[in-house]
């Protein structure tokens, strides 16, 4: 081939490859300037939507946890007292009449609740309690992506202050509203008590644990027919177990489920490092012995049929003014040291 051909062929294939290279860039260039444009429109309606959300927030998140205070603020054995007029007009108490929950199973106080019911508790519903506050980030998120992602049940994600709010209010709706009111409210109640102990207190006295239960000292008794103090490390694990799904592992109902439940929280107990290789080996296996011997309510002393009327009427306007469940409000009647002055 002549040397003249030669040339011009190399010229040509130079040529093409420029202008390959060319068209590529300009590709490039357009195919950038697509993926700029597009992440600046996403930026600005991320801002635009973050900016809507914050301003959503300011106006809708209801913040205001009076109610809850007031429970974590409440003791057992602060008597409310009952008032009439005598027949001179004066206010007189009737100390006969005084109502108080000191000696039964209504309220049991943080030094009084076993420390391994506590860390029962903790191990299973919300292992981080101690460090959050009131909102566990990374429980939410595997929450949220269980609900959205098929990653197998959803639930969970929920702190024990924002389960002691729910408790509390009764308000278990199952929307993003109630949820977002419920996690502020729980960073807020932290805030505003400022110690740990209270909350998980008031949590503990305020569960339902199946049977009509309300609370660990009245499940001690009626399921072990003992003082909540004197409970084995697998009493506590039984009845930590109870309070995910209440009739499921109902030690009495469903003795199986709750076995099966109570090793999940001793495990739990011992990754965590709250108990030793030893507590966990004794308990792991060892059979649950529920004692009915003595299952019938604890009194809360006698009353006439007029101061009956007096609390039912006080319980309500508690529950009312308050935003409370009504067994909260008989609680808070009972540990309270309110003053009734009746029309007697």
């Amino acid at each position: 081939m002549p040397d003249k051909d030669k040339d011009n062929i190399e010229k040509q294939v130079d040529d093409a490859v420029h202008t390959s290279f060319r068209l590529f860039r300009s590709a490039i260039s357009v195919v950038l300037g697509v993926l700029l444009s597009v992440l600046l429109v996403c930026a600005v309606a991320g801002c635009v939507v973050v900016g809507a959300f914050a301003i959503y927030l300011a106006n809708n998140v209801d913040k205001n946890v009076d109610d809850i205070v007031l429970v974590t603020e409440q003791g057992a054995g602060t008597a409310t007292k009952i008032f009439y007029y005598d027949s001179d007009g004066n206010l007189v108490e009737d100390e006969s009449q005084r109502l108080s929950s000191e000696g039964n199973s209504f309220w049991v106080s943080y030094e009084n609740i076993p420390e391994n019911l506590v860390n029962a508790f903790v191990a299973i519903e919300d292992k981080r309690f101690w460090d959050h506050n009131g909102f566990d980030f990374i429980t939410t998120v595997k929450a949220v992506a269980k609900f959205l992602l098929p990653l197998g049940k959803s639930g969970g994600g929920s702190t024990i202050t924002q389960q002691l709010i729910k408790n509390v209010t009764g308000d278990d709706e199952y929307t993003i509203q109630r949820k977002v009111n419920e996690i502020f409210k729980a960073m807020e109640l932290e805030k505003q008590v400022g110690d740990k102990t209270k909350i998980i207190e008031s949590y503990l006295n305020v569960i339902y644990l199946s049977q009509g239960v309300y609370g660990v000292q009245e499940a001690a008794h009626t399921y072990f027919n003992k003082d909540v103090s004197e409970l084995s490390l697998l009493e506590c694990a039984s009845i930590a177990a109870i309070t995910q799904s209440p009739t499921k592992w109902d030690p009495i109902i469903n003795p199986d489920n709750n076995k099966s439940r109570r090793k999940d929280i001793l495990t739990a107990m011992y990754t965590q490092g709250l108990i030793t290789k030893a507590e966990y080996d004794d308990a792991y296996d060892a059979t649950l012995v529920i004692d009915r011997s003595e299952t019938e309510s604890v009194s809360l002393g006698t009353t006439s049929w007029y101061t009956d009327a007096v609390i039912n009427e006080a319980v309500e306007l508690l529950a009312k003014k308050y935003n409370v469940t009504t067994r909260i409000a008989t609680q808070m009647l009972y540990n309270g040291g309110y003053s009734i002055v009746t029309a007697q």
